[in-house]
């Protein structure tokens, strides 16, 4: 397939090495859960011993659509077939999600190529691109962030191929792809309604019979594969889209949030706080919008480290989750001071983006997506900042960060994105094994 033929030589080594870290990731996670704050896993025991896709009130995270518990309960059958018990079933969905993971950076870095102009920045970012701390930490975990993810970006990827060859084949795929996002987070609606606008834009442009007919296929699969969710809330709740308790509330926290501090400290003082404190307690983790959204890009301090880190949600059946994943000062500083050259190249990128006019279906998609997010979480007064809701959104950045590389001498912008690179890898490696 096209997607990989840039896997050969360095790119499959890269690729080697970090299906070896996704493995002892696996291995030495301290919960078959994997790492997760809420736990999807209750809806999927729940279809699997019922029989039946459980009510939107029947567990804290019932009310998303079901893709991820029909996945898990096929899973945890085909698992209970071969003599496995629940902490093996658990296992199993967790190392599902955790493979995919390399579906999605494939598709990401296939969506990159399409737009990117400075070939000598491909190794670097895809190396960027596959060790990640937030995509890497939260690939094995029984949660449906990174599965939407994935399907959002193939979803984008057959798009663009479409609309460069008018292909129907690449139309459906788009459209099965963007269903299944659907299926899973209410945010692939988004996108599938985005997708929607850009053809039916196209139609009232040139009023072409034969982008009305794309425009009907393309609706018509959306419907067939990904409605049923939506037409069941309808019928059972009289909206298309339910949540639980402190969802929708229509109260808007406009005052609790501050998006202009930023700070590498507050970050790394999560870590090193010698109270007991939950994250609640850290505006660093809550409030700060940049700082938060910075530390969770390039470290686990949103859910993962200190063992009483979540309060009642850290102990079920009696035990403690999360705990021995102490990660040392000397290797926060570092990779969150690397981590500026990537994000500050991809601001600027993104600047002369918007200004040439370039990758325009991403930017639509960015800005859309973006202020539905924002709109989302200042209806929350806390613990509402999630930078793994936006990893769909991973591709743009790269293209970002390679525009950038138009302006700058490309020997020394590598040379600038490599310690990125690398304590990336090195956090991944101590947060699997230590």
């Amino acid at each position: 397939m096209t997607i990989f033929h840039f896997l050969r030589g360095p790119y499959l080594f890269l690729l080697g090495v970090s299906v070896i870290l996704h493995v002892l990731l696996a291995f030495f996670s301290p919960d078959p859960n994997g790492y997760v704050y809420d736990f999807y896993s209750d809806a999927i025991i729940l279809l699997y011993e019922n029989g039946q896709i459980p009510a939107a009130d029947a567990c804290w995270v019932c009310y998303h659509p079901p893709l991820l518990p029909i996945l898990g309960a096929g899973l945890f059958q085909l698992v209970d077939w071969f003599g496995g018990g629940r902490q093996a079933q658990l296992f199993s969905v967790a190392f599902f999600l955790n493979i995919l993971s390399l579906v999605f950076a494939i598709y990401s870095f296939a969506i990159y190529q399409q737009y990117r102009k400075n070939v000598d920045l491909d190794l670097v970012l895809w190396g960027l691109l596959l060790f990640l701390p937030v995509t890497f930490i939260s690939a094995f975990s029984i949660e449906a962030d990174l599965l939407v993810a994935t399907f959002i970006v193939a979803s984008t990827y057959y798009f663009i191929q479409f609309l460069s060859k008018e292909e129907y084949t690449a139309l459906i795929l788009a459209a099965v792809m963007v269903a299944l996002a659907a299926m899973t987070k209410y945010s692939g609606v988004v996108i599938a309604v985005y997708f929607g606008g850009v053809l039916l834009a196209r139609y009232l442009r040139h009023c072409d019979s034969r982008l009305l007919k794309q425009g009907l296929v393309y609706a018509a699969v959306v419907f067939l594969v990904g409605s049923y969710p939506y037409m069941k809330n309808l019928a059972i709740e009289g909206t298309p889209i339910v949540g639980n308790q402190d969802w929708n509330t229509g109260k808007k926290y406009y005052d609790s949030y501050d998006f202009t501090s930023f700070s590498i400290k507050r970050v790394v003082d999560v870590f090193t706080d010698p109270k007991d404190a939950k994250l609640k307690y850290f505006p660093a983790y809550n409030n700060e919008v940049l700082t938060s959204h910075y530390g969770q890009l390039w470290t686990d301090f949103s859910f993962y480290t200190k063992a009483h880190r979540h309060g009642q949600w850290n102990h079920r059946e009696g035990g403690d989750i999360y705990t021995g994943k102490y990660m040392p000062v000397w290797l926060l500083w570092c990779i969150l001071i690397a981590g500026l050259v990537p994000v500050i190249a991809g601001a600027g990128g993104f600047i002369a983006l918007v200004i040439t006019r370039e990758a325009l279906l991403l930017l639509g998609m960015f800005i859309l997506t973006v202020a539905i997010y924002i709109d989302w979480f200042l209806g929350f007064n806390w613990f509402m900042l999630k930078t793994k809701y936006l990893l769909y959104l991973l591709p743009l950045w790269l293209i970002a960060i390679n525009k950038m590389g138009s302006y700058i001498p490309v020997k020394l912008f590598k040379v600038g994105l490599l310690p990125a690179v690398f304590f990336s890898a090195i956090y991944g490696f101590y947060f699997a094994v230590f």
